[in-house]
């Protein structure tokens, strides 16, 4: 979380989620996985506007995995990721040819919340494939994005 700004983003948050009564997961449960879980979890994760600036930057050499269902996808996206839902990132199939073919890449992965994200590197660091998660998903890719624009 960006220091200082808690009440900003949790202002941000309460506005997001009045727009959208009728959002997947309720206020509580953004607010925990983005504050909680990354504190909890020794997993190396990546903010919204240290993404922003690597993907000005370096967008060549990243890696930007959605393990979110198509549906989900559909609704919002972050530019130049590629969708491969969690249970097919976490295949033998998709380890395997991340494990064989990105060595050169930056690979971050990124869900709604930062939940699913954080159990795909989990999967990923598992089988020595090194990656980061965006921290608090695309929600907070959003609340950034917003930031940014005012």
């Amino acid at each position: 979380m960006i220091e200082g700004k808690e009440e900003d983003l949790i202002r941000i948050l309460k506005e997001i989620h009045e727009k959208d009564k009728h959002a997947e997961q309720p206020l509580q449960q953004i607010l925990w996985s983005s504050m909680f879980i990354r504190d909890q979890i020794n997993l190396e994760g990546i903010s919204s506007l240290q993404l922003q600036s690597l993907l000005k930057n370096n967008h060549k050499r990243i890696l930007l995995i959605d393990v979110r269902g198509a549906e989900e996808a559909r609704i919002c996206h972050i530019p130049g990721s590629i969708l491969i839902p969690l249970p097919e990132l976490i295949s033998d199939k998709y380890l395997r040819q991340l494990r064989n073919t990105h060595k050169d890449k930056i690979i971050i992965v990124y869900c709604k919340t930062g939940i699913r994200s954080l159990k795909a590197i989990n999967a990923l660091q598992n089988e020595h494939i090194h990656a980061k998660h965006l921290q608090g998903g695309i929600t907070a890719w959003n609340v950034a994005s917003i930031s940014n624009q005012n």
